[in-house]
């Protein structure tokens, strides 16, 4: 308990440092430089009247305060729906919600701090963790963290859950997991990891070594580099207009991006296999993980009823 408080002692005077930078640097910068809209080529001066605080809500937040505030219209299902949730909830309490909004990403943020902290603690020693937490919060983007965004919050839910999972705290992790998955569509990856933390025995210490000790193993690396490799020249052709690279790349893309995604499979069951434990599957904790699937079941159902469509939120 005593070490959980110096972390968070820790981790918010961090977060009060970098939350009062980004407010000086981008008060200073509104009201000293011109803003741009390069899509529309409009110029706009500096102002007396600067609406500061609403520029936190722009592009996808505005749709978030909007599914919040009316519910949802059948374009905005790829915007998943803890967020705007919790936007809903919070503005109970009399917040309006902008705010409530602006609130949720901070807290979620200081979350994110903390355990990612924790997470590096579990490998590292106090001063590398620290180092990790300092590099992590001045990174150029991660400005976007104090955002009506949901990259804070997807963040929190996801880094506390894989703390969780090294802690073999299965129902917390379950719980954490499944409020990934309909807070960004990339958190429905996570639900097959869990299952495989669960199902596997533990990996052991990384070592870069590992990487390329099995030709499956090798045989992706070689695939990445070479997708790499066409896409670069594929960008270059373009604009140097070599057309028959052009051509070549729409045969040699595909096929490389099959065979990858071939070996990859080939990787994962060479790497998989050894480790499997069948008899997990009749343990009760195996049905406490399954309950990860229900919440993104319940948001294709909504989708279902509320649209005609259980993947609304891929073909809209």
């Amino acid at each position: 308990m005593q070490n959980n408080l110096k972390i968070l002692k820790y981790v918010t005077l961090l977060f009060i440092i970098w939350r009062s930078a980004l407010i000086f640097t981008t008060l200073l910068g509104l009201s000293t430089f011109a803003n741009t809209n390069s899509l529309k080529g409009l110029y706009f001066p500096p102002k007396e009247t600067l609406d500061y605080w609403t520029r936190w809500a722009n592009w996808d937040g505005g749709h978030y305060l909007s599914i919040a505030s009316h519910g949802y219209l059948p374009f905005q299902t790829v915007f998943f729906p803890t967020f705007p949730l919790l936007i809903k909830i919070v503005s109970y309490t009399g917040l309006n919600y902008f705010w409530s909004g602006f609130l949720i990403s901070q807290i979620a943020t200081l979350t994110t701090l903390f355990y990612l902290y924790k997470l590096a603690l579990l490998d590292f020693n106090q001063k590398t963790a620290q180092r990790i937490i300092f590099a992590f919060i001045i990174f150029p983007t991660s400005f976007y963290l104090g955002s009506l965004y949901t990259e804070s919050l997807f963040l929190a839910f996801t880094l506390s859950a894989f703390y969780y999972i090294r802690k073999r705290s299965w129902k917390t992790a379950t719980v954490l997991i499944g409020l990934s998955s309909i807070t960004r569509i990339i958190g429905l990856t996570l639900i097959p990891l869990l299952f495989m933390e669960y199902l596997l025995l533990p990996a052991g210490k990384f070592s870069l070594s590992d990487l390329s000790k099995t030709f499956s193993r090798r045989t992706v690396i070689i695939l990445i580099l070479f997708n790499i490799g066409i896409l670069l020249l594929q960008h270059f052709s373009l604009s140097y207009k070599i057309f028959p690279l052009i051509e070549a790349s729409l045969v040699l893309v595909p096929t490389s991006i099959l065979l990858l995604m071939i070996s990859t499979l080939a990787a994962v069951i060479e790497w998989t296999a050894p480790r499997f434990q069948p008899n997990k599957l009749l343990n009760p904790t195996f049905g406490v993980v399954s309950f990860s699937l229900l919440p993104s079941l319940l948001w294709l159902y909504f989708q279902k009823v509320r649209f005609g469509s259980y993947l609304n939120f891929i073909s809209e």
